[in-house]
C-alpha cells in the first residue's frame, strides 16, 4: 500500500485504479490493513490468523485500543521510510511472535530508545500506555490478559514451530493447528 495520509487521498488512488481495471473491489488488495470504503473503516486483517478464536477476539481488542491511541496522540508521523520497518517487523512478529525483536526508528514517542526492541517488552510498554484509553471491562479484560500472555511470552508462533518440531511434519502442524481452531473456544495456553 502507498504511503497515503487522507482518506480523499485513497479515494484518488481507488478510484484510478478502478477506472484503469486493475481492480475491481477492495477484495483485489491483500494487505494487512486496508481501508473498507463502504463502510468508511479500516480493517486489519491480522485476526485473521491466531489460533484459538480467544486470541482473535484479543488481538481485536487490542487494535481497537491502539487505534484509540493513534487518532488521539499521534504519536508517529508515517512516512515512506515506515514501510521498510513495517516489512521487516512483520517478519520479526510471525516468524518469532513475542519472542521477536522490532526495528525502531531512532526515536519513538519522545523516548530515545535502541534500534531494536524485543516485541515482548514493546507490548508491555504499550499495554501500559493503553490503560487510560480503556472505555469498559472488556477492554480492562484485554489488557489484564495480553499483559499475561506477553510476561509468559505465549504466543500462537512459538506454538506452530514447537508442534512442527515435535511432530516434523508440516501437514500434522497444519492439521493440528486446524484441530485447535475448530475445537477450542479459550486458549489452551490457559488451562
Amino acid at each position: 500500500m502507498p504511503v497515503l495520509h487522507r482518506w480523499s487521498d485513497f479515494e484518488l488512488y481507488y478510484d484510478e485504479l478502478m477506472h484503469a481495471e486493475i481492480i475491481t473491489s477492495m477484495k483485489d488488495f491483500y494487505w494487512d490493513i486496508r481501508p473498507k470504503p463502504e463502510y468508511g473503516t479500516v480493517e486489519i486483517r491480522v485476526c485473521d490468523t491466531p489460533l484459538t478464536l480467544e486470541h482473535a477476539a484479543m488481538l481485536a481488542g487490542y487494535a481497537q485500543m491502539l487505534a484509540r491511541w493513534l487518532l488521539t496522540e499521534r504519536p508517529i508521523a508515517i512516512d515512506d521510510n515506515y514501510y521498510m520497518l513495517y516489512q521487516y517487523n512483520r517478519f520479526e512478529a510471525s516468524r518469532y511472535g513475542l519472542h521477536g525483536a522490532l526495528a525502531l526508528p531512532p526515536s519513538l514517542d519522545g523516548r530515545q530508545r535502541a534500534s531494536r526492541m524485543p516485541i515482548q517488552l514493546d507490548l508491555l510498554e504499550r499495554l501500559q500506555d493503553l490503560q487510560r484509553y480503556a472505555q469498559n471491562e472488556i477492554d480492562l479484560f484485554v489488557l489484564r490478559r495480553l499483559s499475561r500472555m506477553a510476561y509468559e511470552r505465549i504466543n500462537d508462533a512459538v506454538w506452530l514451530r514447537q508442534t512442527f518440531d515435535e511432530r516434523g511434519s508440516l501437514n500434522e502442524m497444519v492439521r493440528l493447528a486446524s484441530t485447535l481452531w475448530m475445537t477450542e473456544t479459550a486458549s489452551p495456553f490457559f488451562r
